[in-house]
């Protein structure tokens, strides 16, 4: 199991959680990132993103607010919980085998950590609230985790997964004189944020026959491990394409801000 750090920074959060129940919630947004989830609870006055993990359609796992934090995903618990939100809206949805199977192996590491006995979904709590929705297969993952009781629990620590593309796409971003939305160049920090958002939409579409950049092609090629040659033709042209289709995108050759977003690890 791999947990990708997504490198959030939070307004003041307060520390102290001591947790003994894992809450389960769904995001009741059918596409959206732990990057979207953050901006979403700055926008309410929150310290950021209010829980501790995301887990993604692709089975994808990333960090939210750190375990020791207290959280933001429900008045009552937030103090004695680790929150888990699921990207889709499962009212109305179905829940991918591949996430489900992500959320079950991350809540067997949590329960095994700190010894949880219990696993609500939301409304469960009590709350006045439908999450994390009707299709959401929540007695599947409590009975798939809550399974193990009697079992000796062996669990490895996650590997927590730093990517440098973002700090990579900052520099070329730099070198190419793209700026951020504040006008200035770009902090080549690792840190997804408004600037660097603003500026990687900045970058033309690259595509076979169209806009070329030695660069950015470069930065293209290095990116796909195919050969680097800041020529962008055939061979890339295909390995965009892969790319794309094995990651969810539409394929199209056309490196774009969906693309670029999924290759340096954003969605």
């Amino acid at each position: 199991m791999n947990i990708i750090n997504s490198n959030l920074q939070f307004k003041g959060l307060s520390y102290g959680n001591n947790p003994d129940l894992i809450l389960l919630h769904h995001a009741e947004a059918s596409s959206c990132t732990v990057y979207d989830i953050h901006n979403w609870h700055l926008a309410r006055g929150w310290a950021g993103c209010g829980y501790h993990y995301f887990v993604r359609k692709d089975g994808s796992i990333y960090t939210g607010r750190p375990e020791n934090a207290i959280g933001a995903h429900c008045p009552n618990v937030n103090s004695h919980s680790i929150g888990i939100c699921a990207e889709g809206a499962y009212m109305i949805e179905a829940m991918p085998e591949i996430q489900k199977q992500a959320i079950i192996d991350l809540c067997k590491y949590i329960k095994g950590k700190y010894n949880i006995q219990k696993i609500l979904g939301h409304k469960e709590v009590p709350y006045p609230t439908d999450c994390p929705g009707i299709n959401y297969p929540l007695d599947e993952i409590r009975d798939a985790v809550m399974n193990n009781i009697s079992q000796p629990i062996e669990q490895s620590k996650p590997q927590t997964q730093d990517s440098e593309w973002i700090r990579s796409i900052q520099h070329l971003c730099n070198q190419l004189g793209i700026k951020g939305a504040n006008g200035l160049p770009l902090d080549e920090d690792n840190i997804f944020g408004r600037n660097t958002e603003y500026a990687i939409k900045q970058l033309p579409v690259a595509k076979i026959q169209g806009y070329h950049n030695d660069l950015y092609t470069r930065w293209i090629q290095k990116r796909l491990g195919i050969s680097v040659d800041g020529i962008f033709y055939k061979e890339c042209d295909k390995a965009v394409r892969d790319y794309q289709a094995s990651h969810g995108l539409s394929v199209d050759g056309q490196v774009g801000f969906n693309t670029i977003r999924r290759m340096i690890g954003v969605i």
